[in-house]
């Protein structure tokens, strides 16, 4: 399913780029495609790919120690946001200031998660990062 589907998704939309702006395209597809640069059309399917890409890996990386799996993780995340800064999908800035935030946040959790759990840091200083990483998230989140 999830890559099927939006396949499928991916198909339509590149099988009718010519008639997106069509009023019957716009109101039974514009979910996927409204919101986005014309040359962006297909980027909330990049999205879902994105998170399908991301649960393989840690899917298919169990095996490797948890430190290992961390660093593929902040390596496919800083990789997103620099494709997400090169392209810049969205219409509104705003939105392409919150999705390149809401990249970098959990790169920053997976950077301090892996302070966290290395065993080489005090008692005091894990409850500081662990704050920390509680703090990033509640201020995403607002």
């Amino acid at each position: 399913w999830g890559l099927g589907i939006p396949a499928v998704g991916l198909l339509f939309l590149l099988r009718n780029r010519q008639k997106l702006q069509i009023r019957d395209i716009k109101i039974k597809y514009g979910y996927l495609y409204l919101g986005y640069r014309p040359n962006s059309f297909f980027w909330e399917l990049i999205i879902s790919y994105r998170k399908v890409a991301l649960v393989a890996l840690t899917t298919f990386t169990r095996q490797l120690h948890l430190q290992a799996q961390i660093l593929m993780g902040l390596g496919y995340m800083i990789l997103m946001v620099y494709v997400h800064n090169v392209e810049h999908p969205f219409l509104r800035q705003e939105l392409n200031e919150m999705e390149a935030t809401g990249l970098i946040v959990p790169g920053f959790m997976l950077y301090l998660g892996l302070f966290y759990i290395s065993g080489e840091v005090s008692g005091a200083f894990r409850v500081f990062l662990f704050s920390l990483i509680l703090l990033l998230n509640f201020f995403f989140l607002i």
